[in-house]
């Protein structure tokens, strides 16, 4: 080969080389340092765009807010006025019903025929005390 085609060859080779180590440190240095930049960037570009949403959220909860609280209130309202009468109506019909059974004898009855049971089965096992068992009709 001529020196002419030699020297060629040489340039051509140092500059492949040179072209070839250079992207590779730009890949690994841009790598290292461009993801760690853009890991902050993005992480910061989140927390700001967090805090925002988060004061317009803010922002019209506080303009609302106050309109919500006067329905609400209206609606709480208007469902104790049209709850309130039946609820009268039924613990008044509960206090009747249960004064009516108490003095008709529902649980007075029960409870004094129960007394006048068990006191009979007291007296006549007292008689059979006092007076020496008698022999029933069975035995």
């Amino acid at each position: 080969m001529g020196s002419t085609t030699s020297i060629v060859v040489l340039v051509a080779g140092t500059a492949v080389m040179t072209a070839v180590v250079t992207t590779g440190l730009m890949w690994f240095v841009g790598g290292r340092l461009l993801r760690t930049r853009l890991a902050s960037t993005i992480d910061n570009a989140g927390d700001v765009v967090a805090a925002r949403v988060r004061r317009a959220i803010l922002d019209a909860v506080e303009e609302v807010l106050p309109q919500v609280r006067r329905e609400v209130a209206e609606g709480v309202g208007e469902a104790g006025e049209s709850i309130l009468p039946r609820l009268r109506e039924q613990v008044r019909s509960g206090i009747t019903e249960g004064v009516a059974s108490a003095v008709t004898g529902g649980a007075v009855s029960k409870a004094g025929e129960e007394i006048l049971r068990k006191s009979g089965s007291v007296i006549d096992a007292g008689l059979d005390l006092l007076l020496g068992s008698r022999k029933r009709e069975g035995d």
